[in-house]
């Protein structure tokens, strides 16, 4: 499958070409450079792909004298013409890429979300189309993506005594799970932010309850997750004005 490159991709590729020996984008060994290796993993592809584009670039830059592949497609062309007589504007332009690049932020539940919702268009199409199951579909090697994962400083003691006051039970109305001893000879129960943490929840026991991990996944997955979270919600209500009445 052909992977397409974005602008802001090419446009670090040539700031690299421009900026660097071009000893340094070729190896006497069977490896790849480091500065290859780096800028597969900054934009999460094959080093071999990156390598390729590389030479185009470089075949533009010295006007064919490096290079093994003459100009590559157009818009490494167009890349070229717009910023081969403006380097300070390309020095500019790349620095704050690659800052974006490096600072992007992702949530574990984000990226669930964006597969989830591939997987659920592919079970769409495969039950339109016909399935069978094939050992030549998948990956024998899949790629590494980097990125940046957000987390948020947590204090032990909230949850801990929210498992407590919970008597390590699922807090969902009508659960009978019955938790498993877990590590440390703890029964096992998750926690899980009423308001997430991420969208400024706070780290606290009035904001903290305890899921099973099938209520946990569908607190955040299920489609009927709104229901589930305002019952939730519901129920510390309760619980608080019981403690006042008292």
């Amino acid at each position: 499958m052909m992977q397409e490159w974005k602008r802001q991709e090419i446009i670090l590729l040539f700031h690299a070409v421009c900026n660097n020996p071009i000893e340094s984008f070729h190896s006497g060994s069977d490896s790849y450079p480091a500065i290859i290796t780096d800028l597969a993993k900054l934009f999460q592809k094959p080093d071999a792909l990156v390598f390729e584009k590389i030479q185009h670039l470089l075949y533009l830059n010295t006007k064919g004298k490096y290079g093994k592949w003459s100009g590559g497609v157009r818009i490494d062309r167009d890349i070229f013409e717009e910023f081969n007589e403006d380097k300070e504007r390309l020095n500019s332009v790349a620095t704050k890429i690659r800052e974006e690049l490096l600072n992007s932020v992702v949530s574990y539940e984000d990226i669930f979300v964006d597969f989830e919702e591939v997987e659920a268009k592919e079970i769409e199409r495969l039950q339109r189309e016909g399935w069978a199951e094939s050992y030549e579909v998948g990956n024998v090697s899949p790629s590494t993506k980097y990125c940046t994962i957000k987390r948020h400083d947590r204090i032990p003691t909230v949850s801990a005594i929210a498992k407590l006051r919970a008597g390590f039970k699922c807090e969902i109305y009508g659960c009978n799970y019955n938790p498993f001893i877990g590590l440390y000879n703890i029964p096992y129960v998750e926690i899980h932010h009423i308001k997430r943490l991420a969208d400024g929840g706070e780290d606290t026991l009035k904001n903290i309850a305890c899921l099973c991990p099938n209520h946990h996944r569908e607190i955040h997955f299920d489609e009927k997750k709104e229901k589930l979270r305002e019952s939730l919600q519901e129920k510390k209500r309760q619980i608080i004005w019981q403690r006042i009445l008292k």
